[in-house]
């Protein structure tokens, strides 16, 4: 009789945390508190969820997936400006935390769906890639609402 591994998912930011090689936990921990630091310093709130493969599938994942939440006025527009108009706060926040801290990234800008080729309907509002000499990359996917609530149950609060 064959013998089934079953997969819980995490439940806890530790548990998630312990999933993740020591490196990668490191990387992660190291982002996440000088975005953070820089938040604070910059009177700005904000969430991260850890959420996708790492959270929700067993083994090892190419990548790790993190929403990032800012907490800021809403502005107007098509959803299209609005996540242009946030993404520009994100970048300004990645520049401060993680440029001066010699952690190398790129960014992906809101892009709109080219099948519907409408502004209120986006492929991507925005991900910042942080890139690492050792490690997994780290996709930093950022919202223009202010709330997190599409997959809150499949998603670990860091």
């Amino acid at each position: 009789m064959e013998t089934v591994e079953v997969f819980t998912p995490p439940a806890t930011k530790d548990s998630f945390l312990s999933r993740l090689s020591p490196k990668d936990r490191t990387n992660l921990t190291r982002v996440i508190d000088n975005l953070k630091e820089t938040m604070e310093i910059e009177k700005i709130k904000g969430s991260f969820y850890a959420v996708g493969g790492s959270v929700t599938k067993p083994g090892d994942r190419k990548d790790i997936d993190i929403v990032w939440i800012l907490e800021t006025p809403q502005t107007e527009g098509t959803a299209y400006d609005r996540a242009t108009q946030k993404f520009e706060q994100y970048k300004k926040i990645a520049e401060k935390a993680l440029k001066k801290n010699g952690i190398d990234y790129e960014e992906i800008h809101p892009a709109i769906d080219e099948e519907f080729q409408s502004p209120s309907i986006l492929k991507t509002e925005g991900i910042i890639t942080v890139k690492n000499s050792e490690g997994k990359p780290i996709d930093l996917i950022t919202y223009s609402d202010n709330k997190y609530h599409e997959q809150e149950q499949k998603a670990i609060k860091l």
